[in-house]
């Protein structure tokens, strides 16, 4: 059953979700607002066309979605055709929400290594968007692979996250945050521990809440991980 709804915009949402591109013209030409959920939902349909109507009608092709959301090129990184146009649209890699999170992020964290390839192409930064951080918690097997290639595009191995933008950093300083060691720790992940150990993480870092990485993964349950770097830290 159809339950009408007076939220500003519904009419707009509906027909983006039913991709009635007419009808999305015809409401923003008639001064519909635009908001981030319509924003989320076009580029979602993977609709060139659509997208374009919002960009003609003003919305800003690298603005933040969300405290914590970054630009609409963030919802297209699973679709290297679409990122391509988008990037050949002025989409910015780089932009960022309040939070310092960019497409870039959440390409390393999900998104197709071609992908990512094709993002640093366009001037993507390695010291922007805390990459290696994200890049931890990828699940797709050639997580080690991205990790590697973060590092050598300039990614810091012992870059405590947010270290590079003091807003977000007094904002998640009390949760305890640190270094992408300290983030491998509490996943347990062996392998992304072993690599970043490699590229020269400091097994004896704090994050800020004074806990060295092997508290981190004590306190998640990851027994071997916690024992393999306190015995990094008892022979050193």
């Amino acid at each position: 059953m159809y339950v009408a709804t007076s939220r500003p915009g519904s009419a707009l949402q509906i027909a983006v979700e039913n991709q009635h591109e007419d009808i999305v013209q015809y409401l923003l030409s008639n001064g519909t607002q635009v908001l981030p959920t319509h924003v989320k939902s076009v580029v979602l349909s993977r609709s060139k066309s659509a997208i374009q109507l919002l960009l003609d009608y003003g919305w800003p092709i690298n603005a933040p979605l969300g405290w914590s959301d970054p630009p609409l090129l963030a919802y297209a990184t699973d679709d290297y055709d679409l990122t391509a146009w988008l990037l050949s649209s002025d989409a910015d890699p780089n932009a960022s929400c309040a939070l310092n999170r960019t497409p870039l992020s959440a390409a390393v964290q999900y998104s197709s290594f071609e992908v990512i390839k094709l993002l640093f192409a366009h001037g993507g930064n390695a010291q922007q968007g805390q990459l290696l951080h994200y890049a931890v918690w990828r699940k797709q097997t050639d997580r080690l692979a991205v990790m590697k290639y973060l590092v050598q595009q300039g990614a810091e191995v012992n870059q405590m996250m947010y270290y590079n933008d003091r807003e977000s950093f007094v904002q998640r300083e009390p949760f305890g945050i640190g270094t992408p060691l300290h983030d491998a720790a509490a996943a347990g992940d062996l392998e992304v521990i072993n690599l970043l150990l490699g590229c020269g993480a400091d097994v004896l870092a704090r994050d800020t809440r004074g806990r060295l990485a092997y508290e981190r993964a004590q306190a998640n349950g990851n027994t071997i991980a916690a024992r393999l770097l306190q015995s990094l830290i008892a022979g050193s």
